[in-house]
């Protein structure tokens, strides 16, 4: 019996594409159309939480840092212990950048608090960069400002 536990798909379109760990997913139909407000180049990378490992953690964007050329968002969640994520972003109603992940992996029998940190370069001379004016997570209904300098 063969087990398959990972699919590639080469070609002249597609780069390898493996999901290993969090990251983020690469150019899906949301993130081409985040182009046209000058939303480009994220990444998405996993942090220590900054509130220990226990439960009953809520879901926030707790630290947004923007500056000329990029803008990091870091983030808090709750989430099986053995979970990786998959994320990624889109623009809602042309004024919140909303922050997606989908968790993946072996299934534990604990949930433990897990920090995101979505960074994206920015094309500020955009004119419609300047539409957006909140940052969404997944999760909550709260959004943060997006400081326009």
């Amino acid at each position: 019996m063969y087990v398959i536990d990972t699919i590639s798909k080469n070609g002249s379109i597609y780069r390898d594409q493996i999901l290993i760990g969090t990251g983020l997913l690469s150019r899906t139909y949301d993130q081409m159309a985040a182009l046209e407000f000058g939303v480009q180049g994220a990444k998405v990378t996993e942090t220590p939480c900054s509130r220990g490992e226990k439960e009953g953690i809520e879901t926030e964007i707790i630290k947004l840092n923007l500056s000329d050329t990029a803008l990091s968002v870091d983030c808090l969640l709750e989430a099986n212990c053995c979970f990786a994520f998959a994320c990624d972003y889109s623009i809602i109603g042309d004024s919140i950048l909303f922050l997606k992940y989908t968790g993946f992996g072996s299934v534990c029998g604990c949930s433990c608090c897990f920090g995101l940190n979505y960074t994206f370069e920015l094309d500020r001379e955009n004119k419609d960069f300047r539409k957006l004016k909140y940052i969404r997570l997944q999760g909550s209904e709260k959004k943060k400002l997006i400081p326009h300098k």
